[in-house]
């Protein structure tokens, strides 16, 4: 009677908030084109959709008219199309267009579908039900790397709670009994305990299993003979997704990533892909499916057999050594629904999400200013200044800097001759507008300077940008030693004409930023425990981009959901940024508190982790998305303008785990070492972002 009991108070209750804060893989994106799919997450009906322009719509399947489902009706320009009465809505929710009102074309709040965040990675689409996700969408190793195919496998529904299907992940002495027909051996049933290792996503587990080779397999593995090894690193994403990667003798991986979406009680949506380092000619990829879904059936089949509601309590069964990952799933399972577990970024209710607070906070709260000087004013002064740096890197990822020593004269010319180039008539500003917009240099008018990162929105960011770059043509890099295919993948630097100045105060500015950003380099090496000196390689023929963006008033109201700069994540080590005082400025998305603005604050610049800092700091510090608000009222009629200055490494740096924030247990960082230039093309590539705050 006890064991029932504790077992009650630990089934898993996906009715709970803290549930909803997690991305959910729902579907292919490939599916999408097709027309509007109907799908089901944590109990809610959702309609997806093809937006265009790479995007992807998501919202709850219902039009506010008269509650029709949106998943019956169909797309026009990107928008939802509502199949009773032809409403249209835009993919952040808005009405665009409503048939029985042709005079009209801006609608009331209340005319607007409830929108839900989504988002293309792997080309899968992932959902999030809540506006404070824990985290964001996993980085999954080797997707979309080069030498790297990716496999569509399955998308269905199995009548199987979730957790159910990560323990049967997680529990290597099932795959003996379940997989017999596979590749399990029954005359070896004692099978090895894995190593288990705690991270910040969940855990990852690893070891060395042989295994049966049948004919069919062969294929799949690469290996011939009747038994091989298979060397696995499997990572469990809480809650509900795991990565398998099988390394073969041969050298062959063939990596699986399982989603259990949850749908509802005891149901739930595998979506499932597979990513391997081989060829079509070597391993077809029908053999794959093939292979894998017999192995899928396996687990299928005992899965939905199990007709007790999944409990994480440790008491609801027994247990022996090899359970080892399972158990320790539980235990995470178990601060999930308490809410203590440190990959929700500070939540501390099971029941409710953080709430934005209505007024300001001051930028102190979260935001601090640091000042620069201290870096020289012995150990104390040092001291005060690493550890606010360290603290504000992993919280917010974005700093307030005085102190700097650049010299406002420098900072002065470069802001007035920014302001002289936007003020002059399109037509001569676009004289410098390169032909293609993935090159980050020239001009851009309003309609090409869109920004596609992190929950962009489906209209053109309301700004115009000029980027320039560190060489100003193929000659000019090849003098500073780059190679010929590295020197041809910076765009050449299109100088205007007008106005007198412009660009030597726009390399004068340069060069100041340049000496800023090896100070304060030094600092984050001495907030991750490194020597001074210690990250400079990385910049050692650096190719950062300069970029100043114009925001021109706003005569007449901006696009439902139309915004300045959409939200997004630098492709950087990190961004300088001098920014003015007119209103409608940046804000930054902190994982506690919500959206902060950063006021101006004269004489400082504002600085801010890039995505690379992710992966030197194994996601000890944290990349914040950011955007820039429209402003109100009065304040619609003001200009602004920003300055950003991107550094970025050199071409063939080598961006891995600093020793300092290696695992303690001695498995490997969470991110593998990658070469900085190709991994911004890319990232660039897949995002289709202009990095600009």
């Amino acid at each position: 009677m006890s064991v029932g009991i504790e077992a009650a108070v630990g089934v898993m209750d996906l009715s709970q908030e803290v549930w909803r804060r997690f991305w959910y893989p729902v579907c292919f994106a490939e599916d999408l084109p097709g027309g509007p799919l109907a799908r089901t997450v944590l109990g809610e009906r959702l309609v997806l959709w093809d937006a265009g322009r790479g995007e992807v719509g998501a919202a709850r399947d219902r039009c506010p008219h008269r509650d029709a489902p949106l998943s019956q009706g169909w797309t026009c320009d990107g928008r939802i199309v509502c199949p009773y009465h032809g409403w249209q809505f835009d993919a952040a929710g808005p009405a665009a267009r409503v048939p029985q009102t042709p005079g009209l074309t801006a609608f009331p709040p209340r005319f607007a579908v409830d929108a839900v965040a989504a988002e293309v990675r792997y080309g899968v689409v992932w959902v999030c039900l809540s506006d404070f996700p824990a985290a964001g969408v996993p980085d999954i190793t080797h997707a979309g790397e080069e030498g790297w195919r990716v496999i569509r496998q399955f998308d269905e529904e199995w009548a199987s709670a979730p957790a159910r299907l990560m323990e049967n992940s997680f529990d290597p002495a099932h795959t003996v009994f379940v997989h017999r027909a596979t590749f399990g051996d029954t005359s070896r049933p004692d099978v090895a305990v894995p190593d288990v290792a705690r991270t910040a996503y969940g855990m990852v587990i690893s070891s060395d299993v042989s295994v049966a080779n049948p004919d069919f397999a062969q294929a799949v593995t690469g290996e011939a003979g009747a038994r091989t090894v298979r060397s696995t690193v499997t990572e469990w994403h809480a809650p509900f997704l795991r990565v398998l990667r099988s390394t073969y003798p041969n050298g062959k991986v063939h990596e699986i990533v399982t989603a259990a979406t949850p749908v509802g009680p005891g149901r739930l949506r595998l979506v499932q892909w597979a990513v391997r380092n081989d060829t079509e000619d070597e391993a077809p990829a029908a053999e794959v499916v093939a292979f894998d879904r017999r192995i899928t059936w396996e687990d299928k089949a005992l899965l939905e057999g199990i007709e007790v509601p999944y409990s994480f309590a440790l008491g609801a069964n027994v247990h022996i050594k090899v359970d080892r990952p399972t158990v320790e799933m539980r235990r995470i399972y178990a601060e999930i629904a308490a809410g203590t577990w440190a990959g929700l970024g500070g939540a501390s209710s099971p029941v409710a999400a953080p709430i934005p607070v209505a007024a300001p906070i001051p930028v102190e709260a979260s935001i601090p200013v640091v000042d620069l000087a201290l870096l020289d004013a012995g150990p104390a002064g040092r001291a005060e200044l690493v550890a606010e740096v360290a603290a504000a890197c992993e919280e917010t990822g974005f700093l307030v800097v005085e102190g700097h020593g650049v010299d406002a004269e420098v900072i002065a010319r470069m802001y007035a001759a920014s302001a002289k180039f936007f003020a002059l008539p399109l037509e001569e500003k676009q004289r410098c507008t390169p032909e293609g917009w993935d090159r980050f240099c020239g001009f851009a008018s309003i309609d090409r300077g869109r920004d596609d990162g992190v929950g962009g929105g489906a209209h053109p960011d309301l700004r115009e940008m000029y980027h320039a770059n560190r060489h100003d043509d193929l000659a000019a890099a090849l003098a500073a030693g780059l190679p010929m295919d590295v020197a041809t993948a910076q765009a050449p630097n299109l100088w205007p004409d007008r106005p007198a100045g412009f660009e030597a105060a726009w390399r004068d500015y340069y060069a100041a930023m340049e000496a800023l950003a090896l100070r304060l380099l030094d600092v984050l090496a001495l907030a991750l425990d490194l020597p001074t000196g210690s990250l400079h390689h990385l910049v050692d023929g650096h190719l950062s981009n300069l970029a100043a963006n114009w925001y021109p008033p706003q005569a007449e109201p901006p696009a439902p959901g139309q915004v300045r700069a959409s939200r997004h994540v630098d492709f950087s080590l990190l961004t300088i940024l001098y920014q003015d005082a007119a209103p409608g400025g940046l804000e930054v998305r902190s994982r506690r508190d919500g959206w902060l603005p950063v006021p101006h604050r004269p004489g400082t610049f504002v600085v801010n982790l890039g995505d690379l800092t992710n992966r030197l700091t194994n996601d000890r510090w944290v990349a914040t998305p950011h955007r820039v608000v429209n402003p109100q009222g009065a304040d619609a009629s003001q200009g602004r303008i920003s300055i950003p200055y991107f550094v970025m490494p050199a071409w063939d740096a080598v961006i891995e785990c600093v020793a300092s924030c290696a695992p303690a247990d001695g498995s490997p960082p969470r991110y593998p070492p990658v070469v900085a230039g190709p991994h911004a093309e890319q990232r660039r590539a897949g995002k289709r972002a202009a990095t600009a705050v």
